[in-house]
């Protein structure tokens, strides 16, 4: 696995060691924090990447696992001139190396994680939200040719937006908490664009089914399904439900901040390829992951 250390990969590799026998290794980075992995480090191997991450090379020769799940991405709302090779070089060259490994140790399961920002405005159609969104695509195309040319077996899983208990991103409700805890008011756009919120252990579950999928013996070469809830909440009803299930109120200043340039106004996920295909559905509704973040950290 790759993105192990972050918030999604944690949870998910936490929960495959507590309810498989498989055995796990994870690459990283020289300076990732391992810290969210503590209580299970002893349960896994653990490889460093050199700075080129050319030993991914060497790392999978040796290993040869049977599949591959790929979490690790640099994610930028926005770009300065400076961050475009560090986009390029987290979001493309490292996972080419990565595919380009598997093909040359004949790994060929795949698991790639992509970005509903890739469909601006849940376009059917490619148009990308931001710089980070054509990175994502664009391994997507090189995916491609790994599965033709070398035989690989892949599935990409387009998240929605995710949360979960101690989640460290700077997102929505890392600002919602902040705002109970510091009883202090906080600054928000307008609201009126809508968000779908996926709940961590519903997450986890859908890599947990797309690791069955590939498992199977089916014709089946190269998917892409999108991951969400299905439901769609403006910012207003977000704050709202948060309210609700922590019993108090929030200072919102609405439309202090302005919404962003190509703001996504409209974000709902349509998971019936999800459930054709993976047999998952989302168990938790936005109130009922909340209830569950919020008993799990103590804030009411």
């Amino acid at each position: 696995m790759t993105g192990a250390t972050g918030f999604i990969g944690s949870n998910l590799i936490r929960d495959l060691c507590q309810t498989t026998d498989h055995a796990f290794s994870i690459v990283k980075r020289e300076r990732s924090d391992t810290s969210a992995l503590s209580d299970i480090l002893d349960k896994i191997k653990v490889y460093t990447l050199d700075p080129a991450a050319d030993n991914i090379y060497e790392i999978l020769a040796q290993e040869k696992p049977d599949m591959i799940i790929h979490l690790a991405t640099l994610f930028l709302g926005s770009h300065s001139r400076a961050q475009v090779p560090l986009l390029v070089e987290s979001n493309i060259l490292f996972p080419t190396k990565l595919l380009d490994a598997m093909a040359s140790s004949g790994v060929r399961k795949f698991i790639n994680t992509g970005s509903f920002s890739e469909h601006w405005n849940c376009k059917t159609e490619y148009d990308p939200v931001n710089l980070y969104s054509s990175t994502k695509r664009a391994l997507e195309d090189i995916l491609c040719y790994y599965v033709n040319a070398h035989h690989i077996k892949a599935i990409t899983l387009k998240l929605f937006d995710t949360y979960g208990p101690h989640d460290p991103r700077p997102k929505i409700f890392s600002i919602l908490k902040k705002g109970l805890r510091e009883d202090s008011p906080i600054d928000l756009s307008p609201g009126q664009q809508t968000i779908d919120f996926l709940y961590i252990e519903d997450v986890v579950e859908a890599y947990k089914k797309a690791i069955e999928f590939l498992g199977k013996d089916t014709d089946v070469s190269y998917e892409t399904v999108f991951i969400g809830s299905g439901q769609s909440h403006t910012i207003r009803e977000v704050v709202s439900i948060f309210q609700e299930v922590a019993g108090r109120k929030i200072n919102v200043n609405w439309g202090a901040r302005s919404y962003r340039e190509r703001e996504i106004m409209i974000a709902i996920a349509d998971i019936r390829k999800a459930d054709d295909l993976l047999a998952w559905r989302p168990r938790f509704s936005l109130k009922q992951g909340l209830s569950k973040m919020m008993t799990e950290e103590k804030i009411r």
